[in-house]
């Protein structure tokens, strides 16, 4: 962990400031640019990322205050438990939550089914994008979770120096 205690707080920052950016516009890339359509537990781990950015942004410019650095390893935890449910129904290890699961149709008029069907979210279950073999669920588990104890580390380190 020699390589966390020599990286200074404000440097940390930078990091996942550009970090979360590139995972955000990834994830937009995704789903504007290859329509690849977002599952409700997709849109969900993106809030954890959206208020990195937040936090690390102003955590760039008061790198003193380690108080922004606890709030980010939180963000990273809680995305850690959404990304790890969103692995396990992928894995079928877990059952879909209510929110993963389409609205049922209660029409039976041609055009409200055509629109229902149209704005239905994909199932959590399903994996249409993969890279180096897994889900992007399952990545942003691994990544989180390492960057989660990196950052325990770091704050371990500043409080004991």
């Amino acid at each position: 962990m020699k390589f966390i205690k020599n990286l200074s707080t404000k440097k940390i920052f930078f990091y996942l400031l550009i970090y979360s950016i590139f995972s955000l516009s990834f994830a937009l890339f995704l789903e504007y640019a290859l329509n690849y359509k977002p599952c409700q537990l997709c849109l969900y781990q993106r809030i954890p990322y959206l208020l990195i950015l937040v936090f690390s942004f102003i955590g760039f410019f008061f790198p003193k205050n380690v108080y922004w650095l606890y709030t980010i390893m939180i963000l990273f935890i809680s995305s850690t438990i959404i990304s790890g449910y969103h692995s396990g129904i992928e894995f079928g290890l877990l059952n879909e939550s209510p929110s993963c699961t389409s609205n049922s149709i209660e029409s039976l008029d041609k055009t409200k089914i055509l629109e229902s069907l149209s704005n239905s979210m994909p199932s959590c279950k399903e994996m249409k994008f993969k890279l180096f073999g897994l889900s992007l669920a399952t990545i942003n588990f691994l990544i989180s979770f390492v960057v989660s104890f990196l950052i325990y580390f770091k704050i371990n380190y500043e409080k004991n120096r």
